[in-house]
């Protein structure tokens, strides 16, 4: 019960922060630019650096769950896995994405505002740059580390991926958020710094809403070699970085002994 008590009063300031952050974001965005419902990437990257500021500035606790060891660099060769299984996870999640948009139509006019979002270059930076960095210190970093103090390794995947699938307000982003919250943690394992789960968000982001809208399903000859192209990287990539893992653990008992 003190463990549940605690998270709920984690989130439930997290919550009442970004609501004031989203807030002072989209008077800013209201008040300076012509046309704020094209500018939502806008305001919510400035929510972000708003949030975090705040945290920084005026929260004694929370700001210290982030360190600079979370950010270590990582070998170029899990980089390279990292990109294969983005690529891969993102021709998966496309998929589901269009099966569900069958059962919920309603998504289809929400997935059309997002990528009328990405028609400038700065919309494009905040969609692929800025707003994967801002969700992994958040989700990845403050609350999947916190919740680690209260729950085991598996309990705190799940739960810190069902809070990023609920904060994306719709049914559809929310269940394929919730998957890719898991992927997005379990990379965090993989790698141990936060470098890799950022890397992943972002090629997830690029091709979600760039390169897939761009090809896949664009063209009927191509749907098939696309499928089993993203399916034969995301297995080949899990595989590898499952393998790496395994012998960085023995290697890391090895040296315990």
């Amino acid at each position: 019960m003190k463990n549940f008590i605690s998270t709920l009063k984690f989130i439930i300031n997290l919550i009442i922060l970004n609501i004031f952050s989203s807030g002072i974001s989209i008077l800013f965005t209201c008040i300076f630019f012509k046309n704020p419902i094209k500018s939502t990437l806008i305001s919510i990257s400035l929510s972000y650096l708003i949030m975090f500021s705040l945290l920084y500035y005026f929260s004694t606790s929370y700001k210290y769950l982030i360190s600079k060891d979370d950010f270590k660099k990582i070998s170029i060769k899990n980089v390279y896995y990292i990109a294969l299984f983005g690529f891969g996870f993102s021709v998966i999640l496309s998929i589901l994405t269009i099966l569900l948009d069958s059962i919920f139509p309603s998504y289809t006019e929400i997935s059309n505002k997002m990528l009328s979002q990405n028609d400038s270059i700065i919309n494009l930076i905040c969609s692929v740059v800025f707003i994967p960095i801002c969700e992994e210190i958040i989700f990845r970093g403050m609350i999947f580390k916190f919740l680690k103090r209260y729950y085991s390794l598996i309990g705190a995947i799940f739960l810190q991926a069902l809070f990023f699938g609920i904060s994306h307000g719709n049914i559809v982003q929310g269940i394929y958020t919730f998957i890719g919250g898991i992927a997005l943690a379990l990379i965090y394992v993989y790698c141990g710094s936060m470098m890799g789960n950022i890397i992943l968000h972002m090629i997830y982001n690029l091709c979600g809403l760039v390169i897939m809208p761009e090809y896949l399903f664009a063209d009927e000859s191509i749907n098939y070699l696309f499928m089993i192209i993203g399916v034969i990287v995301f297995i080949f990539s899990s595989l590898k970085m499952i393998s790496n893992y395994k012998k960085g653990s023995r290697i890391r008992l090895l040296n315990d002994q």
